[in-house]
């Protein structure tokens, strides 16, 4: 499967996430990623930068801004 395609399902089920639950920890949102990824797909984890760079390209190619409370993330 090509990495463009892995990083588009990454970023459709990043997007799902939050737009269920809109009130999302990093941690969570990696979580529940991570489970869709390999219960879904069959691929393998993925890790906090990996996540951060996703979340930085739906910024950029969507014009979606997300942000965190640092407090509890």
């Amino acid at each position: 499967m090509s990495k463009q395609v892995e990083q588009m399902r990454r970023m459709l089920l990043i997007l799902n996430n939050i737009k269920k639950r809109q009130r999302i920890s990093k941690q969570e949102l990696l979580s529940r990623v991570n489970d869709s990824l390999y219960y879904i797909y069959g691929y393998k984890e993925i890790g906090v930068r990996t996540l951060e760079r996703d979340l930085e390209d739906i910024e950029s190619m969507f014009c979606v801004s997300i942000t965190y409370d640092r407090s509890n993330n």
